[in-house]
């Protein structure tokens, strides 16, 4: 492996399988986790690796929906990651993709995703949405999580070391000990300042949030100005 590589390049790099080309190995570094547990967001996209990996030589390279679905928790080391197109339409495929462990001689499966690709180019219409980012304040008045969260759950959070994650105050009294009452979260993630630039896939952004709601926005890696 180069040494030219970005980190994120490196954590989502998969080997495949000579005798099958369906099957990656990957290595699940230290680091991105929270907890105990690798980040749900890093898992997610090292299963897109492999599913653009599988589809790359057909017609349907375009992703239209994927679903993950968290079944226990992966740990820093060698991982195994296997897809499988189950359907193949004239229009859209289906695949099912699942990344497994070794645990004490058991093979323990951590998350499976199941995906529905097309072509884009196909499409009759153009394709967009209508969502909008949400009105942050800018980034010097938003609070970091660096910054408020306790030295001890640092220890045990890696992966903010890796991303700036900066959350709106009207909606971060719970870090400071002045909680709203409201049930939302909202902020912003990019790397941190002098980190090394690289692609920011969107199931790294989305799982990093907090669960009651949360609604993000990046634009060059930062939170946006108004």
């Amino acid at each position: 492996m180069t040494s030219d590589l970005f980190e994120l390049d490196r954590a989502l790099a998969l080997s495949p399988r000579r005798d099958d080309p369906t099957t990656y190995d990957v290595q699940l570094g230290v680091g991105w986790q929270i907890g105990g547990g690798v980040n749900g967001g890093l898992l997610l996209a090292v299963l897109g690796q492999a599913m653009r990996s599988t589809m790359a030589t057909g017609t349907h390279g375009d992703p239209f929906t994927v679903s993950g679905y968290y079944l226990s928790a992966a740990t820093p080391g060698p991982a195994n990651v296997r897809t499988e197109v189950v359907r193949a339409g004239r229009s859209l495929s289906s695949l099912a993709t699942s990344l497994v462990q070794d645990e004490q001689g058991r093979e323990v499966e951590r998350i499976r995703a199941l995906a529905t690709y097309g072509d884009l180019a196909t499409l009759p219409d153009a394709v967009r949405t209508t969502a909008s980012p949400p009105d942050l304040p800018p980034v010097e008045e938003c609070v970091a999580s660096s910054d408020t969260a306790p030295s001890e759950a640092l220890a045990q959070t890696q992966f903010l070391d890796r991303v700036d994650l900066r959350l709106d105050p009207a909606c971060a009294g719970w870090a400071v000990g002045r909680p709203s009452g409201r049930g939302c979260s909202r902020g912003g993630c990019g790397w941190p300042t002098g980190a090394s630039r690289t692609r920011c896939p969107c199931s790294l952004q989305r799982t990093r949030s907090h669960p009651c709601r949360s609604t993000s926005a990046c634009s060059g890696g930062r939170p946006r100005s108004s």
